[in-house]
This record gives C-alpha cells, sequence and structure tokens, in this order.
C-alpha cells in the first residue's frame, strides 16, 4: 500500500480510505459548526462617580475568539443618575485599548435619571481580548445604585 499524496488520492485500502473520508467529513462539520462564545458581566454594587474628566474603568470582560478574522457584537446598556445640575455623563466602550465608541447625556436637573445603550461590531482577530466600559462625567458626580435601587443597572454583553 502506497501512502497518498494527495488529500483526495486514494490509497488503495478500502478501510483506509474510509475513515480518510470520515476524517474529511468531520472536519468540514467542525468547520461549519457555530461557536456561541460570549461572556456578561453587570454592576451589582452601588457606585458613585466624582468629577471625573478623564474616564474611570466601570465594567470589563474578557473573551478569546478563535477564529483568524472575525468580529466581536458588542451591547451595553446603563441607567444612571446625576446628582448636579448642568452636568454630563459619559460612557464609551474601549476593546483592546481602542474607543470604538461612545455616547453622553447632559443633565439639567439634579437627581434626573437617563438611559444609555450602545452596540458595537469590532472587527478582531484570533487570541484574547478586552472590552472595557468607562464613564466620566464633568461636573461633581453621578451615580448607579445597581444594588439598592431596580431602575439603575449597567450592563454588558460581548459575542
Amino acid at each position: 500500500m502506497k501512502p497518498p499524496t494527495h488529500r483526495n488520492e486514494q490509497t488503495g485500502s478500502a478501510p483506509l480510505d474510509r475513515i480518510q473520508g470520515n476524517v474529511r467529513d468531520l472536519i468540514a462539520y467542525v468547520r461549519g459548526l457555530a461557536v456561541d462564545n460570549s461572556t456578561y458581566v453587570e454592576l451589582l454594587a452601588d457606585k458613585t462617580l466624582g468629577l471625573s474628566i478623564a474616564y474611570a474603568p466601570l465594567l470589563a470582560a474578557r473573551i478569546t475568539t478563535m477564529l483568524a478574522r472575525g468580529h466581536l457584537d458588542i451591547s451595553f446598556s446603563a441607567s444612571s443618575v446625576h446628582i448636579t445640575n448642568a452636568a454630563n455623563t459619559s460612557f464609551r466602550i474601549v476593546v483592546d485599548g481602542r474607543v470604538v465608541k461612545a455616547c453622553y447625556h447632559t443633565y439639567s436637573v439634579v437627581n434626573t435619571a437617563a438611559c444609555f445603550a450602545m452596540i458595537a461590531r469590532v472587527p478582531v482577530t484570533h487570541g484574547a481580548h478586552v472590552v472595557a466600559i468607562e464613564w466620566a462625567t464633568n461636573n461633581n458626580s453621578a451615580r448607579i445604585n445597581a444594588a439598592s435601587v431596580t431602575e439603575e443597572h449597567a450592563s454588558l454583553l460581548v459575542r
């Protein structure tokens, strides 16, 4: 029996040819599978942000991609309250140290709540990635009382 020189070449042995065919079919099947790789994090404690023109960390998720080239689908939502008048609260999505999307809300009345949502699709390569949510405020403080107020939250889903 001679060894095959090409992946589709017959070896001359019916059992070996059948095994090679089965292995090729299995490889094609596995390549066609959609791998569900996702991670979810949420803020579980009350959090207050003092005057912070520079962004501060809020949430972070680690995920490893298997494909040579693919993308991350990122979904973030939050509900926060600003404690002072005439202030902005900003959120941004950061992937591997690079800002990919941001949003903000201007509060005009003390203790006014706002909801935030961002969705992003970010191209990535094979390997480990860090997706972070950062926030900032330009005037005194903002809060997310995730543990004590049902209506306030922050959550991040990465697929």
